[in-house]
C-alpha cells in the first residue's frame, strides 16, 4: 500500500494514451496499491500550424506553465508526487522546474519525491534531423528544440543540475530531487549519450525508443524500474526546508593557493569522472572531458579553428560561381585545398571531443553527413557545397566556444 500520485507525461508526436500498457501493470501491482496515476497530457501536432491558423503549437514554455497550473490545482493535495516522463517528456518536466526555481518557488517542489527519465533527449536527437529540417519541422515550436545541442535546452539542464539534482537542501531557490536517467538500450533515435547527459547514476535499460514503454516486448524492465524508485524514494526521507547548509569542513587548514594560477584560477583535478560541473552563482558549465584525464576548459579552445573557418570561407566566397577553366588560373593559395580543409576538421573534431566528449562530436558529423547528401543531390556547384559547409562547422565552433568561454 502506498500513498502517492505518479504522473506521466509523453513525449513529441504522442499522448497520454502511451502510458497504458504500463499503467495496466502498475494498477495491477499490490505493492503499488493505492498509488493514483495521473496522466498530464500537452497537444503535439505532426506539422505546425498554417499560417493565419487561430491555434497555435504550444512550446516548451507554454507546456511548462500548464504544467505549473496542474500542479498547484489538480494535483494540490496530493503529498507525494512521483513523475515519470518518456523523450520530449523529460524536456517539458526540466523546463517546468526551471522555471518554478527561477520564479523563486522552489519549496512548492518539495512535493515531488521521485522523477524518472526515459529516452530523453537531453543533447538533441540526430535521427532524421536533415528530413526534419527540409519538412520544416525548424518552425515547430517542439520539434525545433530536438536539435542537437539546442541552446535553451543546454540552460534549462544546466538549471536543473545545479538547483534540482545537486541541491543541498530546500530553500525559495532550491530543491532537492532524486532524479533516475535511463537510456533505452537499442534506442537510435536518442543514443545514450543524449539520454544520459551529465546527470548522475545515468543508466540503460532494455528496449528502443517506443518499446521501453511496452512491457509485453522481450526483456523489458521499464515498469519494475520505475516501482523500485518511486517506492525507495517515496519512503526515503523528505528533504527538510531551510537555508541551504554551508559545506562541511573538516577543520583542517585550506590549502595554500597555487601561485602558478597567479591566486586567479583553481587548477581542478577530475581524473576519472565522466563529467565536470562548474560555476558560480548563476552560471554554470558543464565540462565533459573525452579521455577522462582530466583536462581543462581553455578560454580560446576554438578560437584560431574559427579564425581559419573565416580565412577559408573568404577565400572560398571569391571562387563561388566561376568556371572550371577559371578556377584553374587562380593561384594555389588563394583557393582552398581538399587537404586544408580535412585537417581542420579533423583538429575540431579533436578538440571538440576533447572538452565535450562524445556528446558534441555527432554535430560535426552530421555536416559530413549533410555535405554528402548535397553531394549526392547534384544541389549546387562544388564550391558552393563547400562554402556551406565551412560555414556550417564555424557556426558549431563559434556555439561552443561561446560555451567555454562563458
Amino acid at each position: 500500500m502506498i500513498d502517492a500520485t505518479l504522473v506521466t507525461i509523453h513525449g513529441f508526436w504522442s499522448s497520454p494514451a502511451t502510458w497504458e500498457r504500463l499503467n495496466e501493470v502498475w494498477r495491477a501491482d499490490e505493492e503499488l496499491r493505492g498509488m493514483r496515476i495521473h496522466p498530464f497530457g500537452y497537444p503535439s501536432p505532426k506539422k505546425p500550424r498554417v499560417p493565419l491558423s487561430v491555434t497555435r503549437v504550444p512550446d516548451y514554455d507554454d507546456i511548462a506553465q500548464i504544467l505549473s497550473t496542474e500542479y498547484a490545482t489538480v494535483l494540490a493535495n496530493a503529498s507525494d508526487i512521483a513523475v515519470v516522463t518518456h523523450s520530449q517528456g523529460g524536456l517539458i518536466l526540466q523546463r517546468f522546474l526551471a522555471w518554478m526555481v527561477s520564479e523563486g518557488r522552489a519549496r512548492d517542489l518539495s512535493r515531488i519525491r521521485s522523477v524518472v527519465m526515459l529516452a530523453c533527449p537531453n543533447g538533441g536527437s540526430e535521427y532524421l534531423e536533415s528530413l526534419r529540417r527540409t519538412l520544416g519541422y525548424g518552425r515547430h515550436p517542439q520539434a525545433a528544440r530536438l536539435n542537437v545541442l539546442d541552446r535553451q535546452v543546454a540552460d534549462t539542464q544546466r538549471t536543473v543540475l545545479q538547483r534540482i539534482v545537486n541541491a543541498a537542501g530546500v530553500d525559495d531557490y532550491h530543491c532537492r530531487i532524486p532524479f533516475h536517467v535511463y537510456a533505452g538500450g537499442s534506442d537510435d533515435i536518442v543514443k545514450a549519450a543524449s539520454a544520459q547527459a551529465a546527470f548522475p547514476g545515468a543508466s540503460t535499460i532494455a528496449g528502443n525508443h517506443f518499446t521501453i514503454l511496452d512491457p509485453a516486448a522481450p526483456g523489458n524492465r521499464t515498469a519494475d524500474t520505475v516501482k523500485h524508485h518511486v517506492l525507495a524514494d517515496v519512503a526515503a526521507p523528505r528533504a527538510r526546508p531551510g537555508a541551504i547548509p554551508a559545506p562541511e569542513t573538516t577543520g583542517e587548514p585550506e590549502p595554500a593557493a597555487d601561485k602558478r594560477t597567479d591566486g586567479a584560477k583553481y587548477v581542478v583535478n577530475v581524473y576519472g569522472a565522466q563529467g565536470l560541473q562548474m560555476g558560480d552563482g548563476n552560471v554554470q558549465q558543464n565540462a565533459f572531458p573525452g579521455d577522462n584525464q582530466g583536462k581543462k576548459l581553455y578560454p580560446a579552445m576554438f578560437a584560431d579553428l574559427i579564425a581559419q573557418g573565416h580565412s577559408m570561407i573568404s577565400r572560398l566566397e571569391r571562387l563561388t560561381g566561376l568556371s572550371y577553366e577559371e578556377l584553374k588560373a587562380i593561384p594555389d593559395e588563394q583557393q582552398v585545398s581538399w587537404q586544408e580543409t580535412q585537417e581542420w576538421k579533423n583538429e575540431a573534431t579533436r578538440r571538440v571531443h576533447e572538452v565535450f566528449g562524445d556528446r558534441a562530436d555527432a554535430r560535426l558529423e552530421l555536416q559530413d553527413k549533410l555535405w554528402q547528401e548535397d553531394v549526392e543531390s547534384g544541389k549546387g556547384d562544388e564550391v558552393s557545397r563547400v562554402l556551406t559547409y565551412h560555414r556550417r562547422v564555424v557556426s558549431i565552433l563559434q556555439e561552443l566556444q561561446e560555451i567555454v568561454s562563458a
